[in-house]
């Protein structure tokens, strides 16, 4: 049945983002070390993949997406080949003295009688000439390779092989349903057997993340590029999760983990050029797309800002920094605070403004939130309430257009009357710009208000959407509240609880914390705070 699903995968997929990711998985799996993916320029020379072979052989992989490679198809991509063939690697960690290397043509298809012939003589004639010969991996080849890399790792359970399929078969409109996900990774990842070896731990990983490329591939087939980034997202925050649980190397984990950060920026800059010259996001129904244009506008500000915050803190900068500037500009009157669940996105959003000397305009929108958690979960309030941070947006949404919904959970029925996991964070980030008497005329709302707070336990639980243990911490604000002490609450120094591997990676947190907002948390956030104040000086 595997073989099945790998092959149906495989023979939809596309070369770039379809099945490349993928492949380098299975590349480093097999003991590959990769050197190099081409951006598809005219540099490419003909190799979308460079890497050091198991035994130290220079390898190189031209990638292609064709059904059937006919003698029409092999005269289009025949340049292309010969570059592959015939011009050395060019690479630093690849010597000038050794010209030869391995050359791969790989497809997701198969080779015509003719093709295959052609090859066999240009192989002769490239050996008389001193050049490599070039070997084919077709369809069959790749399916096999790939489910032999799942081993043992694969949906032990009925009901983990329900999900996948249901996973597998889900329209790719819709947004990933991260819970489910979440779940069936775990039973990949075989999260509650002890004695796992190091080995055991690669495979693994490599499995997971091979299986989330087949419950990906639908959202990318449509370009839905916010579950696409959710989907690698998590499958990072995972692989986190084992190295930090079984005190992995780096050296078992690193690489898979870089894979899935190379998911997420193709699939942002697909986001971005989707974007590109667009000005009107409404679908549907005039009637009641009001709501969802501006979630959905909201939900498209939150993650080009978290882009923008993650290349700035490697260091680096988008080439669509102008367009994302007027999109921001444009758009942000259409923000909507759906829920708790949006807190990471109006903070992105912030954080945005504010490297864009726009102080009082990030102030006044986390004061605008702080402000609409206090009242409209205030026992005052006798209308529809905002919901906890373990509700996404479509479900909030199926709060306000419930037709056609029968048999989904109606959250509606839930009380989030006199709590919030959100609003200490929020406080704490207007303390910390001394926003002393603003905070002082909601204090009053604040106080019917109680803080609430997940702490995982162990720490590992962090990175999972759904942690197995941990401690529920429920305060209400000090009544009244010295603001000194609120001040120092504020800057205390928190990054010691921050765990290590979030903490050496502060440009994945944000993302994470989009993905997974019930996270989000007072020292997560102040040190985020921190090191992203400190990257925009």
């Amino acid at each position: 049945m595997i073989e099945r699903v790998v092959e149906n995968w495989l023979t939809n997929a596309g070369e770039r983002g379809g099945y490349e990711i993928a492949f380098r998985q299975l590349l480093s799996f097999q003991g590959h070390r990769i050197l190099h993916k081409s951006s598809h320029g005219p540099m490419e020379q003909g190799k979308d993949i460079i890497t050091i072979g198991p035994d130290g052989i220079p390898c190189a992989y031209q990638l292609k997406a064709e059904r059937d490679i006919s003698l029409t198809t092999w005269r289009k991509i025949k340049g292309e080949v010969d570059e592959l063939v015939e011009i050395p690697i060019q690479h630093p960690s690849v010597s000038n003295d050794s010209p030869n290397h391995r050359a791969y043509l790989v497809n997701n298809g198969y080779l015509k009688d003719t093709v295959r012939r052609l090859i066999h003589d240009s192989n002769r004639v490239a050996k008389r000439r001193g050049f490599p010969e070039l070997h084919v991996i077709q369809l069959g080849d790749l399916v096999k390779d790939f489910v032999a890399v799942h081993g043992r790792f694969l949906p032990s359970e009925p009901q983990d092989f329900k999900r996948f399929l249901e996973l597998y078969a889900r329209n790719g409109r819709e947004l990933l349903p991260v819970g489910e996900f979440s779940a069936f990774l775990l039973s990949i990842l075989r999260f509650d057997e002890k004695k796992l070896s190091k080995s055991e731990f690669r495979r693994a990983i490599a499995s997971a993340l091979i299986f989330a490329n087949y419950v990906i591939s639908p959202y990318r087939e449509t370009q839905n590029s916010v579950s696409v980034i959710n989907g690698w997202v998590l499958v990072a925050s995972h692989i986190l999760a084992v190295a930090d649980k079984a005190g992995l190397s780096g050296q078992t984990w690193r690489e898979s983990f870089d894979l899935c950060m190379v998911g997420v920026e193709e699939s942002f800059k697909t986001l971005l050029v989707g974007l590109k010259g667009k000005d009107d996001f409404r679908q549907g129904d005039s009637l009641t797309d009001g709501l969802i244009y501006r979630a959905r506008t909201t939900l498209l500000l939150g993650y080009l800002t978290t882009y923008v915050h993650y290349l700035r803190l490697r260091n680096e900068k988008s080439e669509f920094e102008d367009e994302i500037a007027r999109f921001v500009e444009r758009e942000r009157k259409h923000l909507l605070f759906w829920g708790e669940a949006a807190t990471p996105t109006f903070l992105s959003i912030a954080w945005y403004l504010e490297a864009h000397n726009q102080q009082l305009d990030a102030e006044g929108m986390i004061l605008s939130i702080t402000q609409a958690i206090a009242k409209l979960n205030g026992p005052e309030n006798q209308g529809l309430r905002l919901p906890d941070p373990y509700h996404a947006v479509d479900e909030v949404l199926r709060m306000y257009f419930p037709l056609g919904q029968e048999g989904l959970d109606d959250i509606s029925q839930e009380d989030f009357e006199g709590h919030s996991y959100s609003l200490r964070t929020l406080i704490e980030w207007l303390a910390r710009r001394l926003r002393r008497q603003s905070l002082a005329r909601l204090w009053e709302e604040i106080t019917h208000i109680c803080f609430s707070e997940f702490v995982p336990d162990p720490v590992w639980g962090t990175f999972l959407w759904y942690s197995p243990q941990g401690k529920l911490h429920h305060r209400y604000p000090g009544r009244p509240q010295s603001w000194k002490d609120l001040l120092n609450q504020a800057n205390a120094d928190r990054s010691t609880t921050v765990p290590e591997l979030l903490r050496e990676r502060p440009q994945f947190l944000l993302l994470f914390l989009m993905v997974c907002p019930h996270r989000l948390a007072p020292n997560l956030v102040g040190f985020l705070d921190e090191v992203i104040s400190s990257a925009s000086e």
